[in-house]
């Protein structure tokens, strides 16, 4: 059985940047992955580009999305942990 890999990625202000970030995820060929991804109080359009990317390949990679207000990066990343459901757990910044 292969190990499922948890992607985690905390967002912040990176409108211009995630949508590369998450294709390159999917274009990744490990079999067992998911992005978990928390927008962290985004003052710029990250949840529209992330909420319009899922939408569009929802059905080709798991994906757990939460859009919040910013609590800065430790608690960010403690929970996207919680959240993660893999194996193994990479953290790739949104950038």
């Amino acid at each position: 059985m292969i190990p499922k890999v948890s992607i985690i990625i905390p967002v912040y202000n990176h409108e211009m940047y995630i949508e590369q970030t998450l294709n390159s995820i999917l274009c990744d060929t490990y079999p067992a992955k998911e992005i978990v991804l928390i927008n962290d109080g985004s003052k710029d359009n990250s949840d529209k580009v992330i909420q319009a990317w899922i939408q569009t390949h929802k059905d080709a990679i798991e994906i757990n999305y939460l859009n919040r207000e910013n609590r800065g990066l430790t608690k960010t990343l403690n929970e996207l942990i919680t959240k993660s459901s893999g194996q193994y757990i990479v953290i790739i910044g949104s950038d």
